[in-house]
């Protein structure tokens, strides 16, 4: 008969989950920045399919995907985790730039404005509380994302608001 290992000697045998996530996401970054998206997303599903997703490694898969084009996938991955668990700062404004490009308007200015202490179905409050706005995700740049939100569904008086308090935050984010 074989010889069994013990807890510890398994313990051992056993990959330490946290030096293969850290390793994963930071080759996934090093990749994205340099532009090398195919094998990013490669790693990005490894790192999902090895360990249990959270929504780290989830944001790092749909980052990914939008980077690579592939707003829907970017889209379904952000939406799957939006009600389960609790949605990043930086997941939210990824998710209403998916928003933006499927033509989702108000699901995307919704998800920027959840958890602030907005009226979040009064979409046409062109007077909401700019010290609350100041702390949407991303600050200036999610406040333009707002603003591009707005426009698009044609609500010019709250796309202005948005893009003038982005640029009091960032007087060079004009686009």
């Amino acid at each position: 008969m074989p010889p069994t290992l013990t807890q510890q000697q398994q313990r051992q045998a056993t990959p330490d989950q946290e030096k293969i996530k850290t390793t994963y996401t930071s080759l996934i970054q090093q990749y994205l920045q340099l532009h090398c998206v195919e094998n990013a997303i490669f790693l990005a599903e490894r790192l999902n399919a090895h360990s249990k997703p959270c929504t780290h490694s989830l944001h790092l898969l749909a980052t990914c995907y939008y980077r690579n084009g592939e707003t829907k996938r970017a889209y379904t991955i952000l939406k799957s985790y939006i009600n389960s668990l609790e949605l990043l700062e930086y997941s939210r404004y990824l998710l209403a730039r998916c928003c933006l490009e499927l033509d989702l308007y108000l699901e995307g200015e919704t998800v920027m404005l959840e958890g602030l202490k907005l009226n979040c179905n009064n979409h046409d409050n062109a007077d909401a509380d700019a010290d609350n706005l100041e702390s949407v995700p991303n600050g200036a740049a999610g406040l333009n994302l707002l603003g591009n939100l707005c426009r698009k569904a044609n609500r010019r008086a709250q796309a202005i608001e948005y893009f003038e308090l982005s640029l009091k935050l960032d007087p060079m984010m004009w686009t």
